[in-house]
């Protein structure tokens, strides 16, 4: 081999070093730099969605609704820049915006009043206040009973209290404090899989949340083999619809 040749090669080598031992470290910058661009850019569309919103408040021809609107907006903004409390104040007062007076007799659903107490019943849950919480996806799964003992909103309200019940349990030091929670996780999530199969045939989405969930809970509460069956059902519909789930 020649001195040049022998030269190029070192070089080759040491280039080729160079980016292997620094990898890591590019990598860390990359992933800094996207989590510092997705908090920027948060703030930026909280920037302007607030000028939007005062824009709006100025205005005497605005629609109520739309200001409504902006205000929740501004609540998921907020919520998903891990400002709780402000999100939650946010839900707050949109919540009793849209609240109707008579809304458990009224024999029209009211959409836009059930979207916000989920957002609260949500809120609250990530605040750990889980007895405000609890009593939120209540209210929730009591008023969707009044339109349909069987429907997907009822389905999303039983998977829900069966997450919230999972996550109260984990909560607690006692195995019969965190027992007594399993059981009620597992209690509602099994009624939510049933009835997702009826109202929305075999293998749904819904269903599979619901089987993640029923997964989690069993582990915990130490049914390893049912756990195990309920994971590779789960896991059978997520492959089924192209879909990654990463476990707790």
């Amino acid at each position: 081999m020649t001195p040049k040749a022998l030269i190029i090669v070192v070089l080759g080598i040491l280039y080729c070093w160079v980016i292997v031992s620094t990898m890591p470290y590019r990598r860390q910058v990359q992933e800094e730099k996207a989590r510092t661009d997705y908090f920027v850019n948060l703030d930026q569309k909280i920037y302007h969605t607030d000028r939007y919103y005062l824009a709006l408040l100025a205005d005497p021809k605005s629609d109520p609704n739309k200001v409504t609107d902006v205000e929740e907006e501004i609540g998921i903004l907020k919520w998903a820049k891990h400002d709780l409390v402000a999100a939650m104040e946010a839900f707050q007062k949109v919540e009793t915006k849209r609240r109707q007076p008579d809304a458990v007799q009224n024999k029209t659903y009211n959409e836009r009043w059930i979207k916000s107490k989920l957002l609260l019943a949500g809120i609250y849950r990530d605040l750990s206040n889980w007895e405000i919480a609890e009593a939120e996806y209540q209210a929730i799964y009591d008023y969707d009973l009044k339109f349909g003992a069987e429907s997907k909103k009822v389905v999303r309200d039983l998977n829900n209290l069966g997450l919230l019940e999972y996550m109260i349990a984990t909560g607690h030091e006692k195995d019969a404090d965190r027992m007594l929670h399993f059981k009620k996780s597992e209690d509602y999530l099994n009624r939510a899989i049933a009835m997702s199969q009826k109202v929305n045939g075999p293998q749904s989405t819904a269903e599979a949340s619901s089987l993640w969930n029923l997964y989690l809970t069993q582990r915990d509460m130490g049914k390893i083999d049912e756990s195990k069956k309920t994971r590779a059902l789960a896991e059978a519909i997520d492959q089924k619809m192209g879909r990654t789930c990463k476990l707790p």
